[in-house]
């Protein structure tokens, strides 16, 4: 059978159409400046609503891989989890990601409550990497993010370190603990226990100072959650969420977040695919073309049975 190069009723072909989403969607550009750059660079005219209309059937054509995307992530032994806000319409919502060794997913939903996280990571048995947002607790096995850790303790040198010797102590013996371990050269479950202990010994002492409190409650509660990075193969952060995240920042500060529920899911989608070809090194207009072809072609195919069994 005949591949079809063509979104049916579209007067573009499917690569100008991938395209156009690329330009949106990895490299924030604008419509208005993606309608200029096709004009000055390939005397190309085509309208805004055109432009609009080629990045949302790609995305809702991306759908069912969109899906299929969330169904595999859950498979995978580590992920890496963060979030950020995003705008639809003016009103806040958060946009989530979750990144494997080889796989990508992005979801838009209005709450940052644990719910979203417990849906996209529901079955999840690995090892889940993120900040201490209390959100995160869906893998059996987690690892808190040691540089957010290390943040906290540095923040304490501006608000009151040299005012108070215990928390100039205890923000001393804590950093040390924490690039010991991370600069260890032998990573093993002794060590991570090794480790474990040192830092139940620094927070079990009675303390006076507020905030030296505070962070001991936070230490004991996440005590196990401080160290699998020394038994199991994962970073000691969940800088690649972060990573991850930072081209959707800069989207959201030029676009100021999505127009509707649909351009959100559309974003979503198209980011989930893009980026996930680039983690396997594959070629998105190649991958995505015979892709969004044999869609189209089996699609038009069904819709021809149909009728001649009219």
């Amino acid at each position: 059978p005949r591949i079809t190069d063509a979104f049916p009723n579209f007067r573009f072909g499917l690569f100008l159409c991938l395209y156009v989403a690329v330009l949106h969607t990895a490299i924030s550009l604008p419509i208005r400046r993606i309608k200029h750059l096709l004009q000055i660079t390939y005397h190309i005219d085509v309208s805004a609503s055109e432009i609009h209309n080629m990045i949302q059937k790609t995305g809702e054509e991306f759908g069912p891989q969109y899906k299929s995307m969330q169904k595999e992530i859950k498979k995978m032994k580590a992920i890496y989890a963060d979030e950020t806000s995003w705008h639809i319409n003016g009103k806040m919502h958060w946009l989530w990601i979750s990144i494997s060794e080889n796989r990508m997913y992005y979801h838009i939903h209005k709450s940052r409550g644990k719910r979203v996280p417990d849906k996209i990571l529901k079955g999840f048995a690995g090892v889940l990497l993120s900040d201490f947002y209390n959100a995160y607790s869906q893998g059996k096995i987690s690892q808190k993010c040691l540089v957010h850790l290390l943040g906290d303790v540095f923040k304490w040198k501006t608000v009151k370190y040299y005012n108070s010797k215990e928390l100039q102590k205890f923000a001393l013996r804590l950093k040390n603990i924490v690039l010991d371990a991370i600069y260890i050269k032998e990573k093993s479950k002794q060590n991570k226990i090794k480790y474990e202990k040192k830092t139940q010994r620094l927070i079990s002492k009675d303390r006076e100072d507020g905030e030296v409190k505070k962070m001991c409650k936070r230490l004991h509660k996440h005590l196990n959650s401080l160290f699998t990075f020394l038994e199991y193969n994962v970073d000691f952060s969940n800088n690649r969420a972060e990573r991850g995240l930072r081209s959707c920042v800069v989207a959201r500060k030029i676009s100021y977040g999505s127009r509707s529920k649909k351009a959100a899911l559309c974003f979503a989608t198209l980011k989930t695919i893009t980026e996930t070809c680039k983690l396997n090194a594959k070629d998105f207009f190649e991958y995505g073309k015979d892709y969004l072809s044999e869609k189209i072609t089996s699609e038009s195919q069904t819709v021809s049975i149909k009728h001649t069994l009219r």
